[in-house]
């Protein structure tokens, strides 16, 4: 069981993201005692691997916020994750955040480029970011950086130059992402556009690879340290969400967190879950998206979990455009198959 902790707040909404997050300033224990409250209602199931922190902006809350919850659960044997904001770093006490139990952090650099992270409307310049990740570094040894590729004014040569600062200043893991935006958003923000960007994804994967880095998921390569919280999700292992607008599964029940600060905590006080929807999922439901998480891993699938539902000729025509290969009896993408995520689905299997 892996579990998931959702901090919805945030001081502003990045003009991108389209996560769950709430602009508002609340009491941070009066969310503090909801969670618990919902740790509490869940008491029996609590025995988890791994737990992630994430948002919105949990670097908004203190240590003692991430201490008390991971006191109240059980288990968490292998990565406690927490995300946290470059801004938040410098005057933060990682020290204490390290005693309370997190030992491992997601740092959203996105980019060091002023012009770039103008673009994106961060409120920090390029050496903040790289004074930030130099501080987490000297206390924590398993740190995550993101790189979003794409915005305008994004190249292949400033991509490897970030890239390069991830390396040489102790990241264990890199997630790059590519810039998804809306019409509104992209006219307010500016993209580039689709051939530019496959090259820069096409950049980022030459590049790692020949670092000796493992593209282990279509987005994150890691040298050594590859995210077991997000693995276990990719192997459909069993997940809770907790808190506003949380959303978990458990064997073939899905439910999602309501997402108002009033009815989660009234639905709480009366001691209900705080659902605000719950779905059984079809075993067809659950074979679909073992196949969608499968190949956006370098696991792939096995064949014979599907062999009949893979269209005919499907597989021969993508490994002769080299997009999968067939190897031990599993499906596998390769580098330019992580590129036509979606095309390999749409070719291969019918549901």
């Amino acid at each position: 069981m892996e579990l998931y902790v959702h901090f919805p707040f945030c001081r502003k909404r990045c003009p991108y993201c389209d996560f769950f997050s709430l602009i508002k300033h609340i009491d941070h224990n009066e969310y503090l005692e909801l969670l618990l409250k919902e740790i509490a209602l869940r008491s029996s199931e609590l025995l988890f691997n791994t737990l992630y922190f994430g948002g919105g902006t949990p670097s908004l809350a203190e240590p003692a916020f991430f201490a008390s919850i991971i006191n109240a659960v059980k288990g968490i044997k292998k990565e406690i994750t927490m995300e946290m904001n470059p801004e938040d770093i410098r005057d933060y006490p990682l020290e204490a955040l390290k005693k309370a139990g997190v030992n491992r952090l997601s740092v959203g650099i996105q980019t060091f480029d002023d012009h770039g992270l103008n673009r994106l409307q961060r409120e920090y310049s390029g050496k903040e970011a790289l004074e930030a990740l130099q501080k987490t570094g000297g206390v924590f040894d398993n740190i995550s950086s993101d790189r979003i590729i794409g915005f305008k004014g994004d190249s292949p040569e400033l991509l490897e130059k970030d890239l390069s600062l991830f390396l040489a200043n102790g990241v264990e893991h890199i997630s790059v992402y590519m810039l998804t935006l809306n019409d509104t958003q992209r006219k307010n923000i500016g993209s580039v556009d689709d051939d530019t960007m496959a090259l820069l994804y096409r950049t980022a994967c030459e590049f790692l690879c020949k670092e000796g880095w493992d593209h282990y998921e279509v987005s994150n390569w890691t040298k050594s340290k590859p995210c077991a919280h997000n693995l276990a999700i990719w192997s459909q292992e069993n997940y809770i969400g907790l808190g506003l607008g949380g959303v978990g599964t458990v064997d073939n029940i899905r439910y999602f967190n309501s997402a108002s600060m009033g009815t989660y905590k009234r639905m709480l006080l009366e001691n209900k879950f705080p659902y605000e929807q719950k779905e059984v999922l079809s075993k067809n439901t659950r074979l679909l998206e073992k196949a969608m998480l499968g190949m956006r891993t370098s696991k792939g699938i096995l064949q014979e979990d599907y062999h009949s539902l893979i269209l005919p000729g499907g597989l021969e025509y993508l490994e002769s455009e080299g997009l999968v290969i067939l190897e031990n009896g599993k499906i596998l993408p390769t580098e330019e198959g992580f590129l036509f995520n979606n095309l390999i689905l749409e070719q291969l299997l019918v549901f």
